[in-house]
């Protein structure tokens, strides 16, 4: 009989260190505490914040991309077009240069009218440099009076 009544006890002392073992397993399952409920919350509101900042930011920038794509855009079509008068006035220019004054005209009309219109067209970029050279040229070939824009 004493060896039931130790096996008894071993079985009693097992059912006891199990009972202990869930009791500390339900203590584990019953939540988080608080404070780390808390600061879970407090970094999930960060990530949020920063979301919604990253988010304006790309907009933002993307905003500032798209405006400065058109610009670039705008000024590679004024190039053109500025670069296709230059290349009409030096046509015209190596024109004039190879005929002598009398030959090509340059006493009728006409051609005061047509160099008078060319010259207006492209005066914003032409009265800087080369405007005061072509009139100097003109004058020194025919005695032309000046005119104005």
């Amino acid at each position: 009989m004493s060896d039931i009544e130790e096996l008894q006890r071993r079985i009693t002392a097992a059912m006891d260190q199990v009972a202990f073992g869930l009791d500390k397993l339900g203590a584990a399952s019953a939540g988080p505490a608080e404070d780390t409920l808390r600061q879970l919350e407090d970094e999930r509101t960060a990530n949020a914040q920063l979301q919604e900042r990253v988010r304006s930011l790309r907009t933002k920038s993307e905003g500032e991309l798209a405006a400065l794509r058109t610009q670039v855009e705008e000024g590679d079509a004024r190039m053109t077009q500025l670069d296709i008068e230059l290349q009409r006035v030096r046509r015209a220019n190596a024109q004039l240069s190879r005929m002598p004054a009398r030959r090509c005209g340059m006493q009728t009309p006409k051609v005061l009218e047509n160099l008078t219109l060319l010259t207006r067209r492209c005066w914003p970029n032409l009265k800087a440099c080369a405007l005061p050279v072509l009139l100097m040229w003109l004058k020194r070939r025919q005695s032309l009076p000046a005119f104005s824009r």
